[in-house]
């Protein structure tokens, strides 16, 4: 038998390595808005499957991967920014504004990716999406918080990272 080599990992990576901003200009121009206040970050992708067996397949049934979807669900605080205690952070108004309307008014450009001091710059991407925007309510005691969900328009795309 082989030996195989394996890799030695280092220390672990938190979810907090994720930044996320939204695009405030044209696609080719972009004027990048950082999104402040993310307390949680849930990135997915979902592949969409077909049966597509067939009798070589010795019994043995196959699918074949015939779509893919992206969304984003972030859990925002709502705090007002040390600069003015009556604004909130600009990159969240500018999803909490889309959120509020319809059709391509509600699109928006983002991107999003890892950033760890001394970490991995290799994951980045960015896409179009439709906002939604959620107050979270509960009672007197509980932290001001919103969930916006983030469903991607079409395919993600990578880009070089900012950092790189």
């Amino acid at each position: 038998m082989a030996h195989v080599d394996r890799t030695a990992l280092a220390a672990s990576t938190l979810n907090s390595k994720w930044w996320l901003d939204v695009n405030t200009s044209t696609y080719g121009s972009p004027t990048w808005t950082p999104v402040a206040g993310i307390m949680e970050f849930k990135a997915s992708k979902e592949t969409t499957t077909q049966d597509d067996s067939d009798f070589d397949g010795s019994g043995y049934k196959s699918s074949v991967a015939t779509a893919l979807a992206w969304s984003i669900e972030l859990k925002l605080a709502r705090k007002p920014t040390v600069a003015s205690a009556t604004a909130y952070d600009a990159g969240q108004e500018v999803l909490r504004a889309a959120s509020d309307l319809l059709g391509t008014a509600n699109r928006k450009d983002v991107r999003w990716y890892e950033i760890t001091a001394s970490g991995p710059v290799t994951e980045t991407y960015r896409g179009y999406c439709t906002v939604s925007w959620s107050e979270d309510g509960g009672g007197m005691d509980a932290a001001d918080t919103v969930t916006c969900t983030l469903t991607g328009q079409g395919a993600r795309s990578t880009f070089a990272h900012p950092d790189a």
